[in-house]
């Protein structure tokens, strides 16, 4: 038997899977949010991370363009890294609350933006430029 703990784990995984999927919102987007309500926002990050990562390969990989992507944005995965270790360092400095209170309105924040440009797309030179950034 599983305790309630992981079991709610398990629930926000699922039910950020089931909404990433019927929404297109994305799946660390919901399941952090729920998360945060059991763990804190650090371990939150820590628990979603892999998953995250695995989903967005594979959409690459089945959208058929898997190199192409990897060639398109291998800067702004590169640039990913300063700024994971930069953000977990943070997180260690400040309270659970203020972390908590953060995630929420940059979540909130994220979500109207999606619903509001739903079809937004830099164009590919700009893109390029801000990669890096």
């Amino acid at each position: 038997m599983i305790d309630s703990v992981t079991f709610f784990i398990l629930l926000a995984f699922v039910v950020s899977a089931f909404f990433k999927g019927i929404s297109g919102l994305g799946f660390s987007t919901i399941c952090l949010g729920l998360l945060a309500f059991l763990v804190t926002p650090a371990t939150a990050i820590a628990l979603v991370i892999i998953p995250s990562l695995v989903s967005n390969l594979l959409v690459m990989v089945k959208a058929g363009n898997f190199v192409k992507s990897i060639h398109q944005y291998g800067l702004l995965y590169l640039s990913l890294v300063p700024g994971l270790i930069s953000g977990v360092w943070l997180l260690t400095q400040v309270s659970v609350e203020t972390s908590r209170i953060t995630l929420g309105i940059v979540l909130v924040l994220y979500s109207l933006w999606a619903l509001v440009h739903s079809q937004y797309e830099l164009p590919t030179a700009l893109a390029k430029k801000l990669q890096p950034i």
